[in-house]
């Protein structure tokens, strides 16, 4: 999409985490659900393909965070059944890029 999409506009809103370990047949609408007690979900999404080792993940992108390492901190004790989800903040962008600290403080601040 262009510099003004909506993709683009999402991505610079909001603050990125990666998630793994949770039950095979897992749906997003689960996940949306369970994420949104700790903020405003912007998108969930559960990539195809599987990690180095062999596991599905996937990444949840929290709208209007104000303090990232509160809502870190907070993700750390998130269960689906008997799987707790190991989930860090996102290191990569969509793109691919590396996801620099004046990025994530720009995330904080919009």
């Amino acid at each position: 999409l262009t510099e003004d999409g909506f993709v683009n506009r999402l991505n610079k809103e909001t603050t990125s985490f990666f998630f793994t370990n949770f039950p095979e047949g897992t749906l997003v609408m689960e996940l949306w659900k369970l994420f949104a007690k700790y903020g405003r979900v912007g998108e969930v999404y559960i990539p195809n393909k599987l990690d180095i080792r062999g596991n599905k993940f996937g990444f949840v992108k929290f709208k209007e965070v104000k303090e990232v390492e509160e809502l870190s901190n907070n993700l750390e004790d998130v269960w689906i059944g008997s799987y707790k989800l190991r989930i860090n903040l996102s290191r990569f962008g969509r793109n691919g890029s590396v996801a620099s600290k004046t990025q994530e403080e720009r995330r904080v601040t919009t």
